[in-house]
């Protein structure tokens, strides 16, 4: 295995901590003993359905209460002496620390005029697995339900939300996670230790992950806490939170959160997703199943992209009202990558009676929790191994909204849209079809979207801002590209010495990182033909992937062609350039407009704001008490009562630079998203005064490139993968950057930028970042 890979980053950690247990496995079918299991089909999750009845009041009630609660610490706040020096800054203080976390626009008016929810529960659940290594297994763990329909026998991922923009949307989460091994508490690990030390593994909380809503709460507040109603009671009350000596913020019960998403008419429809975010345990929770798809749709008579592709290519959108399964699915296929670790087996249960469970603590320490008892007298036993002999290596089995390897179905010719979520803790995959019947004709891949954002024209430039380093993102030396031609073609073939702009945006497109998501037509065979989604290796297709990094290579999904004709309209084709150029959308369909984050307040804006973030792993923590896992050198800072530790400006344009000093990492930013320009590389041998050897923007001044490599266009982004190789260009050493910008808009507040390998974020991988106002 690669040093420092996506799950060699914990191993490596955990053989630090002298972990037993990743080796002590019970042996499991190799993958092709397990596809001589019966072939599961296809299914995407369970679509949730929003609800009127006693949840509803649960949810007015918890809203109303904290809104009243919101407003009494305002009105304390502003009753606050200020007849000395002291005084007066403490004030300061409590109205800066308040601005940051609480959402004010939220009325009690508003919260009465609710009339349905999602209903949300995060509980612990036997989960059934219907085939692979867990074939006829029944496996304790984490999930999401809809509380409306809780159905033990639906697979082991989150229900689908569906969110319509220029409304808002309420959710109401309760919380009855149970925790089997050992479970710490703040207490016990101290306010030091606390931002980089994994804990409370049943309190949970609510991440609309991607969204531009605001950041406070009762929004995408990942600040807040849930506690379990199912947990056992702490005696310090004042350890509630993060750590001691900060606020808490929580609802009535804690045990329930009423989050209220007012989501604005200019949101890009696409495929985002929802998972937990309460530090400490993030990990712990996605990874056992917690994670769901969430779809932005548009609101009536508006056409968007998903109306465009519909209109003009008969790809059609969902239809509940449909009476078949052809028509309720549509041509849009949600797949929710799932990859399962540290679970065990369990003996002696007596209810529920299951084969296994996931314990955390084993997942973040090493620790063998063999012979430790939980689920009323379960003893827990060997570890249940989760991976695969292929290729003789061991690769992290790939599961398919909570099935493994589940077959699809296409008819020839047919056009689907797939949603691909990538929702696993570290597992980086670039998916590609390989034939495994005599029709070697593959289906064909078209990249239309990525993390919920319309492409962009192939051409468009950087005219709308002044970058710090020229990145020239014009026409590549493919020419080829004009108003007809068929949109992104994924060309696995592509080589960086022919073509780099083209090499490197498709690399940028196809390379799916974790909690990333691709949007891909998939166009199948005009013949039948049996097929497999694989994760391609490192050397079978263009990626931003380096030698530090690794790659998942395992089997996504089947495919089967059949020769039989759709039952939906049958006449399909791709979009071509100009359904995603808006200058040339009006002449081909009346109030047809894709809506993208704004690129820049004007035309040619230079960053007004810079910031240089490096991601790296140090191998031991140092004298002040930091973690392994940071962010420039620094942990994340659990005390709310501390000012966050980056700052932006909002209505401002901010340029980024994003780099790795030791393996790969995946940064994730709340709230705004961020266009990626381009890649670089810088020779730390050519010198310099900044972080390992060469200029920062953070001291400064701006590297200069060794290589540049540009894209095709600027690609919209939440999260984006990086990691320290050079690529192929081996005259630069360890200096692979990432350049973005960013217009922060609309919100001001408090949230948090970390690494999406989620194990790196539990251990302190994460920042806090406040938006302040422009004025």
């Amino acid at each position: 295995m690669k040093r420092f890979g996506l799950n060699t980053t914990r191993r490596n950690f955990l053989t630090l901590l002298g972990s037993t247990a990743l080796a002590k496995t019970i042996s499991i079918p190799s993958t092709a003993n397990a596809n001589a299991n019966a072939p599961t089909p296809f299914a995407p999750p369970s679509l949730m359905a929003k609800t009127s009845g006693t949840h509803l009041a649960d949810y007015q009630a918890s809203l109303t209460a904290f809104v009243n609660m919101i407003t009494e610490k305002e009105i304390a706040i502003a009753l606050m002496p200020t007849n000395t020096d002291a005084e007066k800054a403490a004030k300061a203080a409590a109205e800066a620390q308040f601005a940051r976390l609480y959402d004010t626009d939220v009325t009690t008016t508003m919260a009465n005029a609710v009339t349905d929810v999602y209903a949300l529960s995060a509980g612990s659940r036997p989960a059934p697995f219907a085939n692979g290594t867990l074939t006829g297994k029944t496996v304790y763990t984490q999930s999401y339900q809809d509380l409306t329909n809780l159905d033990d026998s639906l697979s082991n991922v989150g229900p689908t939300m569906e969110f319509i923009r220029g409304e808002a949307t309420s959710v109401w989460l309760e919380n009855s996670l149970s925790v089997c091994g050992r479970n710490p508490r703040p207490e016990e690990i101290g306010d030091q230790k606390l931002g980089f030390t994994p804990h409370s593994y049943d309190y949970t909380n609510l991440h609309t992950h991607g969204l531009h809503v605001a950041p406070n709460a009762p929004s995408d507040d990942v600040l807040v806490t849930v506690k379990s109603s199912s947990a056992t009671v702490s005696t310090h009350a004042d350890h509630s939170g993060h750590g001691a000596h900060m606020e808490s913020i929580s609802a009535t019960p804690d045990t329930a959160f009423p989050n209220y998403y007012d989501i604005d008419k200019t949101h890009p429809v696409g495929t985002f997703w929802y998972h937990p975010h309460m530090h400490g345990t993030v990990a712990a929770q996605v990874g056992p199943g917690m994670a769901g798809a969430l779809l932005m749709r548009s609101g009536s008579l508006e056409i968007d992209f998903d109306e465009i592709l519909e209109n003009q290519c008969n790809i059609l959108k969902p239809n509940s009202s449909g009476t078949t399964q052809a028509e309720i699915w549509g041509d849009e296929r949600v797949i929710v990558l799932q990859g399962f670790e540290s679970l065990y087996s369990v003996s002696d249960a007596s209810t529920p009676t299951v084969d296994g469970v996931f314990v955390p603590d084993a997942y973040y320490t090493g620790n063998d929790p063999s012979g430790t008892t939980c689920l009323d007298g379960a003893t827990v036993g060997d570890a249940i191994a989760t991976t695969s002999e292929m290729d003789n290596s061991n690769v992290q089995i790939l599961w398919v909204n909570g099935t493994y390897q589940p077959t699809l179905t296409m008819h020839a010719g047919e056009i689907l849209r797939f949603r691909m979520i990538n929702a696993t803790n570290g597992q980086t995959v670039i998916p590609m079809f390989k034939a495994t019947g005599t029709n070697t004709s593959l289906p064909g891949v078209y990249a239309i979207g990525v993390d919920g954002i319309t492409l962009l024209p192939i051409g468009t430039d950087d005219d709308q801002v002044t970058l710090p380093i020229a990145m020239d993102t014009g026409p590549s030396t493919v020419t080829a590209y004009t108003d007809d031609t068929e949109y992104f073609e994924i060309d696995y073939s592509t080589s960086e010495a022919s073509d780099p702009k083209k090499y490197w945006t498709t690399a940028e497109l196809i390379t799916l990182a974790p909690a990333q998501r691709l949007d891909i037509l998939v166009k199948a065979p005009m013949s039948a033909g049996t097929y497999q989604m694989v994760g391609a290796s490192q050397d079978e297709a263009p990626t931003v992937v380096g030698a530090e990094g690794e790659v998942n290579t395992s089997v996504i999904l089947n495919v089967n062609v059949v020769a039989t004709p759709r039952t939906l309209t049958t006449s399909q084709s791709l979009p071509t350039m100009k359904l995603f150029d808006n200058s040339k959308l009006p002449a081909i369909e009346a109030g047809a407009k894709i809506e993208r984050p704004p690129m820049a307040p004007s035309l040619n804006a230079s960053p007004t704001a810079t910031q240089s973030q490096w991601f790296g792993y140090v191998g031991a923590a140092d004298m002040l008490g930091t973690g392994n896992f940071q962010i420039n050198g620094r942990t994340f800072d659990a005390n709310l009562a501390d000012g966050a530790q980056i700052i932006l400006t909002n209505d401002t344009l901010t340029a980024w630079e994003l780099y790795s000093s030791n393996g790969p990492h995946m940064m994730h930013i709340h709230i705004n998203s961020f266009a990626i320009h381009g890649r670089y590389l810088v020779d730390k041998n050519s010198g310099g005064s900044g972080s390992f050897g060469w200029p920062s923007a953070d001291q400064g001044s701006w590297p200069t490139p060794s290589v540049t490599m540009p894209y095709l266009m600027p690609i919209w982004r939440d999260t984006v993968y990086f990691d320290s190789s050079d690529g192929s260009n081996s005259g630069a050493t360890n200096g692979g950057r990432v350049l973005a910008t960013s217009y922060q808009q609309d919100y001001t507040g408090e949230f948090v930028m970390h690494c999406h390998n989620l194990f790196h974020e539990d251990n302190g991988m994460m920042h806090t970042v406040q938006i302040k106002p422009s004025a």
